[in-house]
């Protein structure tokens, strides 16, 4: 069931238990949820690893909601105009597995925003607009409840897993979510909850998550620089060095490298990825035999559990070159995700 309206409480008893009027309240009636169970949910991910690795939170859903907290400028039963929802959900900034504090970057779903963070936690919110529904209604309680069962969207998360050994883990994400209801004569009679109001109400609910790591492989340097040295005007073209990319995997692995140019070069090679160095210079780099170049920028290798991989740099001298001293600097990013 999707929450598509707000929920308001007709003939609500204004002088029960947990009741808080508030005379000089903007909103004519508001009432903020909470859940009165623990709400379901699974985050599952099986695959290879290399520093992060990127799961699905599923099936979060809210179960039965209570009131946890009320906001109303009068105690009578007055018909409203206007009326809004907002929801909330929080995601911890870190978890522990293996041991390991591992970091967690939300992504937020369809019609939610990250807007920062509060005690540890990622805010992600789906603020309502405002619009018109005319209806009789009453300030509810704090502890009523309702069956709201509303399903948030698939939440992608990317959980930092450096150091993390290859295998199954099994644990729990510490999730809170709130929803709110608001409602006016007018609509400036509205006005929305706070983040740390919500959060302040919300409760923790322990979603399960499963991780099984296949493969864990690590990569060094993190910065690779490869340098020509000192040459003199006559010596550039052709001119080659070379680097090595460290690979240790728990087993053999197969790759998807890819290498993008940052400075642009002047031509295109079919030897390599052309990097600008500037002044009339290039350098094309290609990695071990793979055959990447300008013309096919993508490959797909199997390396051993420990191996290297070797990067080579070519200098090219264009038309445009005028031979100049001085230092000639290039940038390119490469990529490497495993499959």
């Amino acid at each position: 069931m999707n929450f598509t309206k707000n929920i308001l409480f007709p003939l609500a008893c204004y002088f029960g238990i947990g009741l808080i009027p508030h005379a000089n309240s903007a909103n004519t009636y508001a009432y903020l949820w909470g859940t009165t169970t623990s709400f379901s949910g699974l985050l599952d991910y099986n695959g290879p690893a290399i520093s992060t690795i990127t799961g699905k939170l599923n099936a979060l859903n809210t179960g039965t909601m209570s009131v946890v907290y009320v906001d109303c400028a009068t105690n009578s039963n007055v018909y409203v105009n206007y009326a809004a929802s907002d929801k909330w959900v929080f995601i911890p900034q870190q978890i522990s597995v293996a041991g390991k504090s591992v970091l967690l970057t939300p992504s937020p779903p369809a019609g939610f925003v990250n807007v920062g963070a509060i005690n540890g936690y990622h805010i992600m919110v789906s603020q309502g607009d405002i619009y018109y529904s005319r209806v009789l209604g009453g300030c509810g309680t704090v502890g009523q409840t309702y069956p709201v069962n509303y399903t948030y969207p698939e939440i992608s998360l990317t959980a930092s897993v450096s150091g993390v050994p290859a295998g199954r883990y099994e644990g729990t994400i510490p999730v809170r979510i709130a929803l709110s209801d608001h409602f006016g004569v007018t609509s400036a009679d509205i006005t929305k909850f706070s983040d740390s109001l919500a959060f302040s109400y919300s409760q923790v609910s322990n979603i399960p998550y499963s991780i099984n790591i296949t493969n864990a492989c690590s990569f060094s340097p993190g910065n690779i620089e490869i340098t020509h040295g000192e040459l003199r005007a006559n010596e550039g073209e052709g001119n080659t060095a070379k680097a090595k990319l460290v690979v240790n995997c728990t087993s053999d692995a197969s790759l998807t490298l890819s290498l993008i140019a940052v400075t642009s070069p002047a031509n295109q090679y079919a030897d390599g990825i052309g990097v600008g160095l500037g002044d009339g210079w290039d350098a094309s780099l290609t990695i071990d035999s793979t055959g990447i170049s300008d013309l096919s920028q993508i490959k797909d290798v199997g390396v051993p559990a420990n191996s290297e991989l070797i990067i080579k740099s070519v200098l090219k001298k264009t038309s445009a070159s005028t031979s100049s001293y001085g230092a000639f600097i290039g940038t390119a990013i490469m990529r490497v995700d495993m499959n």
